[in-house]
């Protein structure tokens, strides 16, 4: 059995108005992640995917939050 604990986090992000559906947008090996040019304003859905090398876990449940200015 591999390592249960997740090495990579997959981010994906939708913003009203711009994207039909989700995107992949980043792979990141930090919590901490900031999601640049992205307008004031704008209506931003995200989730992450927590993965290792034996594979990736269920979504996580979708975030939703208005850029600020």
């Amino acid at each position: 059995m591999g390592d249960a604990r997740a090495t990579y986090y997959r981010i994906f992000i939708k913003v009203d108005g711009v994207d039909e559906d989700f995107r992949f947008l980043d792979r990141d090996t930090d919590f901490d992640h900031t999601i640049k040019g992205l307008t004031p304003g704008a209506v931003l859905h995200a989730y992450v995917v927590a993965a290792n090398p034996a594979g990736e876990a269920a979504p996580s449940p979708v975030v939703t939050k208005v850029v600020g200015v």
